[in-house]
């Protein structure tokens, strides 16, 4: 069966769920939703990965992409060592059984930017990334994908390049920068992380 995914955040002390869907604003009673499964809304581009990237822009704070599948997974499919699996289960709790919000739709330009993982002192440049990454126009976001817990449990997960690398910084402290910093943090000892994701239909298409 499919496995569905919904956002958690942690800043302040204080956990937040949400479920994928965006309004226009605060103010709108109904909102939009984003298909669930993780293949279906880990593409950059899309509203609910635009939405999301704003709010940790220049705004670090622990993310994880947690599967409603989680509570089953065993300690071999955490890829993030600093990651329990107490804690997984932990977090699959708090991700399935509070009050979810809507995202605010905003749009987002990844090809300035850069993915910060501040606990690991790594990071993504955007545009290296998409440059890399794009067939046939689609481009999968590495941000759902490295902080996904849960992956290869269900229908719609990610089986494409490099599986074993989504999850890898699921929970850390994430947060989107401009590229300006990118030389700042290499002065403080962050090292570039290169990753290629992308599903095996992506490349077929590109061919045809």
């Amino acid at each position: 069966m499919g496995q569905y995914y919904n956002i958690l955040t942690y800043k302040d002390k204080k956990y937040t769920v949400y479920d994928r869907s965006f309004k226009n604003n605060e103010n709108d009673k109904e909102a939009t939703y984003m298909l669930a499964k993780l293949t279906e809304h880990s593409w950059i581009g899309n509203f609910t990965m635009s939405s999301f990237s704003n709010i940790i822009y220049e705004n670090p704070m622990k993310v994880a992409w947690v599967g409603d599948y989680t509570n089953q997974i065993e300690t071999n499919d955490i890829h993030n060592p600093k990651l329990s699996l107490e804690t997984a289960y932990r977090l699959h709790k708090i991700a399935w059984n509070r009050k979810e919000q809507s995202l605010i739709q905003k749009d987002f330009k990844n090809s300035d930017k850069i993915l910060v993982n501040w606990d690991k002192k790594q990071y993504i440049n955007m545009k290296e990334y998409l440059n890399k990454n794009t067939y046939n126009h689609w481009c999968m976001h590495p941000l759902s994908l490295l902080t996904a817990i849960g992956n290869e449990y269900g229908g719609g997960d990610y089986y494409g390049k490099n599986k074993e690398q989504v999850g890898i910084w699921a929970f850390d402290l994430i947060s989107f920068e401009n590229q300006e910093k990118e030389q700042n943090l290499i002065n403080n000892g962050f090292n570039k992380l290169v990753v290629e994701f992308y599903e095996n239909w992506e490349i077929e298409n590109e061919h045809k």
